[in-house]
């Protein structure tokens, strides 16, 4: 009778373990989310990578649709008389920009958001709170610079998060975007680097004493091709 209980008692740790093993195995297999899979705009129903189809399903028809100025692909303009609500406060309208499918990989790669009526701090610190925590990148381009000197209040700041570089994935992930990036390119020198970003930010506008409008721009090329390869 005693080593029978014995017998029960290592059967239930060895249970315990059991259970314990399978938990890890399952949080270790478990998909990365990354929070720049999040977009602020569609009530979560938008992914990078959609084709323009798909968009229209969850935002209607947009305002303007028309070919891209650079390369190849649609640009979709939503225009609202009246601000509506976004994850980063009142926009009044917002640009999708969708690359046409190329080996397998195109779709929603770009928004631009106009936000009415606040403040760059403002902004950012919605961004921090949609995102996680944001860093600046430093450094400016001649055009920046230009408009700098015409006017003193331009702004055109790009942040980050660094849980967002490519760094992060796992040297297979890594890989397959790597070989993919070179085929849709066409450039096997134009090879994705550890410190590359899934996305970038950029806040632009022209600053005031009180509330003004200001751009924000999500560009995603890298989610993009993130999310055609199903990782």
């Amino acid at each position: 009778m005693i080593q029978s209980k014995k017998y029960l008692r290592k059967l239930a740790i060895y249970g315990h373990l059991l259970v314990l093993v399978i938990l890890c195995t399952a949080c270790g297999n478990k998909k990365e989310w990354y929070s720049c899979q999040n977009i602020p705009v569609g009530d979560g129903k938008l992914n990078w990578g959609m084709s323009t189809d798909e968009i229209k399903e969850v935002l209607g028809n947009p305002t303007l649709e028309a070919a891209y100025e650079y390369g190849n692909g649609i640009c979709m303009t939503y225009e609202y008389g009246t601000p509506v609500k976004c994850g980063l406060g009142a926009c009044s309208g917002f640009v999708l920009y969708v690359g046409e499918k190329k080996d397998g990989f195109g779709g929603l790669a770009t928004i631009e958001m106009t936000m009415d009526k606040t403040t760059k701090e403002s902004v950012v610190e919605k961004l921090a709170d949609f995102y996680g925590e944001l860093s600046p990148r430093g450094g400016s381009t001649q055009m920046e610079r230009d408009l700098k000197k015409a006017n003193p209040d331009y702004f055109n700041e790009a942040y980050w998060c660094d849980a967002w570089k490519m760094e992060t994935l796992t040297e297979e992930e890594f890989d397959l975007m790597t070989k993919s990036y070179n085929a849709v390119t066409g450039d096997e020198g134009a090879t994705l680097k550890q410190e590359t970003l899934l996305m970038d930010v950029t806040v632009s506008g022209i600053q005031s004493e009180e509330t003004y409008r200001c751009k924000v721009e999500l560009y995603a090329v890298k989610m993009c091709l993130w999310e055609n390869l199903g990782l």
